[in-house]
């Protein structure tokens, strides 16, 4: 989405599974692991597919869940913000690996690191590591 916003200047629909996961992984950091400073190392939200019940089966608060929902958006709009920072500083590696798919129309993980200019991360014995299989 934030490619899509510097690139076109505008947005569309194509990033809704993108949204889904982002909006998952902040509950998941805000209210399961402990990674906001308002809320601290507490469980607060329940598991995937389970009701909003809090600790011992107290329902949470709407206090409690206001403060989650503020905080999910702090996070994910703080990572936008980042998102749209890195895209303008590497646009150069933007452009040249939407150039080769659109050259190529699909690109393995080595050609799409290949294309923008970027080593592939490796393995401490230094075979890359490109495909999703191999992470």
């Amino acid at each position: 989405r934030a490619a899509e916003e510097l690139v076109i200047g505008d947005v569309s629909s194509g990033a809704e599974s993108d949204f889904e996961t982002v909006a998952r992984l902040a509950r998941l950091m805000v209210g399961r692991w402990g990674m906001s400073p308002e809320i601290g190392p507490l469980v607060v939200t329940p598991r995937p597919g389970e009701g909003y019940a809090g600790i011992d089966g107290d329902l949470a608060s709407e206090e409690l869940r206001t403060l989650v929902d503020s905080e999910m958006r702090r996070i994910v709009d703080e990572c936008y913000v980042q998102a749209l920072e890195i895209l303008r500083d590497n646009r150069h590696q933007l452009d040249a690996l939407a150039g080769a798919l659109l050259e190529h129309e699909t690109l393995d993980a080595e050609d799409a690191y290949r294309a923008a200019g970027v080593d592939a991360p490796r393995r401490r014995d230094d075979t890359a590591i490109v495909g999703v299989a191999d992470a």
